[in-house]
């Protein structure tokens, strides 16, 4: 869990990290350098969640190699 204090709001609790995948972390299917290790870093923090739809059945994550939850959502 990270914690974080935000101005005019107040002290504020993180537990998890939701990303999208393509474009956000990879491109073509691939994650982008240094991705990898940074979700391993912060995965020590908060609990990481990647949603992707892999429309193009492109994503290359192994989630048994990562510390984290990939959900590929179905359309």
């Amino acid at each position: 869990m990270i914690g974080i204090d935000i101005p005019g709001f107040g002290p504020f609790r993180l537990a998890h990290l939701v990303s999208d995948f393509t474009g956000t972390l990879a491109c073509d299917g691939i994650p982008l350098e240094g991705v990898t290790e940074m979700i391993r870093e912060i995965s020590g923090h908060l609990a990481v969640h990647i949603l992707t739809a892999d429309t193009c059945g492109t994503a290359r994550l192994e989630p048994e190699e990562l510390p984290c939850t990939v959900h590929i959502w179905k359309s």
